[in-house]
């Protein structure tokens, strides 16, 4: 892997330009073409298509969700729900649970809510979700200004 920051997303990096105006690094491919967000798969749990609508009209009317980006947004959406899930069960309190001989184990509920954590961090960079994901870059057309500086 080659040091420093992780590239930007191809759509940011088409919405943001860059300063010599070249094509560096940015390959023809898929662009949003449908005027409104794609609706959520079928088979979506309904915490899942709860987030797939908000997720997918924020990327949608930024002008970054591609048909190609569809899989990445399924599986973040299954992560959030599973994280939201399982934190609900970790939320009363109930951290550790007794196991048979009397010992304490850690809470099952609290492992999914770690795992799903990690893996909805890593798929909302992938999307541009994430913070660190969208510093230095911009969701709108580069302003005339832009080649300036």
């Amino acid at each position: 892997m080659k040091p420093g920051p992780k590239p930007a997303p191809r759509a940011l990096r088409l919405l943001r330009g860059t300063r010599d105006r070249s094509s560096r690094g940015v390959r023809a491919g898929a662009k949003a073409t449908t005027s409104k967000p794609p609706a959520p798969p079928a088979h979506l749990s309904v915490e899942a298509k709860r987030i797939w609508r908000k997720a997918a009209k924020i990327l949608h009317d930024a002008g970054v969700l591609t048909p190609l980006d569809h899989a990445v947004l399924e599986v973040f959406c299954c992560e959030l729900a599973a994280y939201r899930a399982a934190t609900k069960l970790t939320a009363a309190g109930i951290v550790i649970k007794g196991a048979r001989g009397g010992s304490v184990v850690k809470n099952p509920a609290r492992s999914i809510a770690g795992i799903a954590a990690t893996n909805v961090r890593l798929l909302g960079g992938e999307l541009g979700l994430s913070p660190s994901a969208r510093s230095g870059e911009s969701a709108s057309p580069p302003s005339a200004l832009d080649r300036f500086t």
